[in-house]
């Protein structure tokens, strides 16, 4: 099973398996809820308030069944003030942020030049 390690909280995700020709699924979730069909081999969650939310997955083919598994680790939001003073043109202007409960991400921070 495939979904997102991590994950903001009240956010959503997806989980996913390797469809499997003429299987059913029945998917469960702690911690968040199914949004949507939960008969596919794909899933999006509504993701809830706690620390984890715990995704399951069965698949069932014939006489077969799989099982799986896996766990969302779940942040706070944050939230990004930015701080921008009057400017004038062709002069240097320096924007400052701060963050609120946390920071981004290393994959979401940016520089600008």
């Amino acid at each position: 099973m495939q979904a997102s390690q991590n994950a903001c909280k009240s956010g959503t995700a997806t989980a996913a398996v390797v469809p499997i020709p003429g299987a059913t699924y029945a998917w469960s979730v702690e911690g968040g809820t199914i949004v949507g069909n939960a008969g596919t081999d794909q899933v999006t969650i509504a993701l809830g308030t706690s620390a984890t939310a715990t995704v399951s997955v069965t698949a069932t083919s014939a006489n077969c069944m799989a099982h799986g598994s896996g766990s969302i680790a779940l942040h706070d939001l944050f939230v990004v003030h930015t701080l921008i003073p009057a400017g004038h043109a062709a002069e240097p202007l320096t924007i400052s942020w701060l963050y609120e409960n946390g920071s981004a991400p290393a994959s979401r921070r940016c520089r600008w030049r």
